[in-house]
């Protein structure tokens, strides 16, 4: 019949074994590189599913003006004239587009793409929901957005 300081011991030891041991395994998986490689492309990668492409949709009363690349790139004054207007007012920014990015973004065009500038609602602004950036279409489709402000 099992007793009191029996089923005592019996909890101890596996809460013991529990806290002492996993640790113990933890290092030795590590060392035997079986997980928690630092480098990445020596983690064996989870199984992806496809994913649907992101649908881009930017409403047309946002888009604001047809632009080039180089003209985003050097903010041409009708570039700052028309980003300073929709950011007039807004209540807090939170980001800003980083150059390095933007560029990739911008970089080598397609005969058939066009670049437009967009901007959110004053309104959404207000709410902040706001958004203003760069706009790719590929014949007619929007196929891309890049997001230069946001609150």
């Amino acid at each position: 019949m099992p007793t009191y300081e029996k089923t005592a011991e019996t909890i101890i030891f596996w809460l013991m074994s529990t806290v002492f041991l996993a640790p113990v395994v933890v290092i030795g998986a590590m060392q035997l590189g079986w997980c928690c490689t630092d480098n990445p492309s020596e983690a064996t990668p989870a199984p992806t599913t496809p994913q649907a492409p992101e649908v881009v949709r930017i409403d047309l009363d946002d888009i604001r003006l047809q632009v080039t690349p180089e003209e985003i790139l050097s903010l041409a004054p009708m570039v700052r004239s028309v980003l300073k207007k929709c950011l007039e007012g807004t209540p807090a920014m939170i980001t800003m587009a980083d150059k390095r990015s933007l560029e990739t973004f911008l970089a080598q065009p397609k005969p058939a793409d066009r670049f437009f500038l967009y901007c959110s609602d004053p309104q959404l602004w207000q709410y902040l929901a706001g958004r203003a950036g760069v706009l790719k279409t590929t014949n007619g489709k929007q196929v891309a957005k890049y997001v230069l402000f946001m609150n």
